[in-house]
C-alpha cells in the first residue's frame, strides 16, 4: 500500500492481472488518497470492466487491471498505469550540419525506445517503437544501458508516458499521429551487431514504411557494425528523402524501402 505518509512494497509473481485501487476520501484532517498494488485473479478484472485499463469502480474509487509484466509501476515518475494507447516519437535526431531532427509521434503496441552514439564525432539518437520482447532482453526500463555487443551505443526503453523516449527538450514531438492506412505491412524489427543478433528479431505489423539504420563505431580499437530493423512512420523516410533506396548520413547509411 501506499499513501502520502508510508510506502512498503515489493514486487511478485502474479498468476492473473496485476490491480491497483486508489481511495480518495475525506477526514477531520482533511483530503486522503491511499492505494493499494496487489496481483488480482482475472476473471475479476473482467468483471468489472477493467481490461488494460483504469475504471471508476464507485464515487472515491478508482480502479486498475493489466496483464503484462510491471504494466503497474508506483515506483516510477510519474507513476506508471494502463490507460490510453501508448505514443512514442520514432524519429532521427544528429548534431551534423547544425543539427537535423526528423520523425513524428505513433501509436506502439510495445514500448518507447531509443539509440544513442557518437558517429564520426556527431551526436545521433533513433527514436522507434520497440516491442517488449526486445526490451525485456535487453533489460531495459527507463534508464540509459550501452548494449552488451557494443558498448559505445547506448539503448532505452520506457513506457511510462507518451513519448518518454524523448530526453531532449528540443525534439518537437507534436507532429501529428498519420492516420492509419486502410491495411498494414509486415516489417522485421530487431538489433544486430557484427552480424549476431542481439535479441530475437521477429516480424511486425507496420503502419507506415519498412526501415533500417546502420551505425558504425570504435570501442577499444575494434569496429562494430550496428543494424536497426524497425517501422517507420514515414515521417523520417520522408524527411531524409528516401524511397526504396539507400543514402548515408555522415557515412552512417540509412535505408527504407516503402510498401
Amino acid at each position: 500500500m501506499a499513501d502520502s505518509s508510508h510506502q512498503q512494497s515489493e514486487w511478485t509473481a502474479c498468476h492473473g492481472d496485476c490491480a491497483s485501487v486508489m481511495i480518495n476520501t475525506t477526514m477531520a484532517m482533511g483530503p486522503m488518497s491511499a492505494e493499494i498494488f496487489t496481483c488480482d485473479p482475472a476473471s475479476v478484472c473482467n468483471q468489472l470492466g477493467m481490461v488494460n485499463n483504469c475504471t471508476t469502480v464507485e464515487s472515491g474509487v478508482t480502479g486498475c487491471c493489466c496483464s503484462y509484466d510491471a504494466c503497474l509501476d508506483p515506483t516510477r515518475f510519474p507513476n506508471k498505469y494502463p490507460g490510453n494507447p501508448l505514443k512514442c516519437y520514432v524519429g532521427f535526431q544528429s548534431t551534423y550540419n547544425g543539427g537535423m531532427t526528423v520523425g513524428s509521434e505513433v501509436y506502439c503496441n510495445g514500448m518507447c525506445g531509443a539509440l544513442n552514439a557518437i558517429v564520426n564525432g556527431q551526436n545521433i539518437t533513433t527514436y522507434m517503437c520497440t516491442p517488449r520482447s526486445i526490451c525485456r532482453q535487453l533489460e531495459l526500463y527507463d534508464t540509459w544501458k550501452p548494449l552488451p555487443t557494443d558498448r559505445e551505443v547506448r539503448a532505452l526503453c520506457c513506457d511510462n508516458f507518451n513519448n518518454c523516449n524523448v530526453r531532449d527538450p528540443s525534439v518537437n514531438t507534436s507532429m501529428p499521429v498519420r492516420r492509419l492506412p486502410e491495411f498494414p505491412i509486415t516489417c522485421y524489427n530487431g538489433i544486430q551487431v557484427n552480424g549476431n543478433w542481439v535479441t530475437n528479431a521477429g516480424w511486425q505489423s507496420c503502419n507506415g514504411d519498412c526501415g533500417s539504420m546502420n551505425i558504425v563505431t570504435q570501442y577499444n580499437g575494434q569496429t562494430h557494425n550496428l543494424n536497426v530493423y524497425m517501422c517507420d512512420p514515414t515521417a523520417v523516410c520522408k524527411g531524409l528523402s528516401l524511397s526504396c533506396h539507400l543514402i548515408k548520413v555522415f557515412r552512417k547509411s540509412i535505408n527504407r524501402c516503402s510498401q
